[in-house]
């Protein structure tokens, strides 16, 4: 999706050009975005590397790039971000008063220790989010971990199953004892409501910007793919595609 990323870095420096005085001369007008033009393709040349970078221009390539795509993320999918946040933390709560539980009431086995470690995992990656110094990373990194929370869950969910194992059973009814009904609801009510703000947010960013190049294109297909999906969850991922 890296031809979205320089879309969107183009018309976000178009905007910065508005407010520049028209009374320049038109080889003055040229030269200037001949330079923003340059400046832009040096942020966004490559997509953010994990890799530490050797060399001093290569490090502020990836920092601009970085602001790019920070830019982007709060113009369009702050929602999503607040929703991330929100979620990981609910769920925080609701795991690590689950795993007191099944401690306290259920015999240590191999089986329970598989669930376990199920939630234990996200606890921990949880965890991890906080030491990722980049704003940018670390909001992706919620995110994602914000989506994987529906498969975690499902194998103890009523409504996408009809039989437990013992232990699967065991754990539903501790996650119900810990307010897992509220929490589902919640949840969706949430990623709901975040779908429409960014689908209203798309919407008008279309709106307003009428080009149709290649970069234009690529963006539309993308928004019908995200405005034809109803279910949420779908949507979520489809929001995900955006920024690989």
């Amino acid at each position: 999706m890296s031809s979205k990323i320089i879309y969107f870095a183009l018309v976000l420096i178009l905007f910065a050009q508005i407010g520049i005085s028209r009374r320049t001369s038109d080889s003055s007008q040229e030269s200037e975005e001949s330079k923003t033009e340059v400046n832009v393709k040096i942020a966004i040349k490559n997509n953010l590397n994990d890799n530490d970078s050797s060399s001093e221009s290569d490090s502020e390539e990836l920092k601009l790039e970085e602001e790019v795509q920070i830019e982007i993320f709060n113009r369009l999918f702050s929602d999503l971000i607040d929703f991330a946040n929100l979620t990981v933390e609910d769920t925080k709560v609701l795991l690590t008063q689950t795993l007191i539980d099944i401690t306290k009431t259920t015999e240590k086995s191999e089986e329970v220790d598989k669930h376990f470690k199920v939630f234990s995992d996200f606890l921990e990656k949880a965890e991890q989010s906080k030491t990722i110094t980049s704003p940018y990373k670390q909001k992706r990194y919620l995110i994602e971990l914000a989506s994987s929370i529906p498969s975690m869950f499902i194998r103890y969910d009523t409504k996408t199953t009809n039989k437990f194992t013992v232990e699967e059973a065991l754990i539903h009814l501790a996650l119900l004892k810990n307010g897992f009904t509220v929490y589902e609801d919640n949840y969706y009510n949430r990623l709901k409501v975040c779908m429409e703000k960014i689908e209203e947010k798309v919407q008008l960013h279309i709106s307003k910007h009428s080009n149709e190049d290649k970069q234009k294109v690529e963006f539309r297909e993308w928004y019908e793919k995200f405005n034809n999906e109803k279910d949420a969850d779908a949507k979520y991922q489809i929001v995900l595609e955006f920024f690989k």
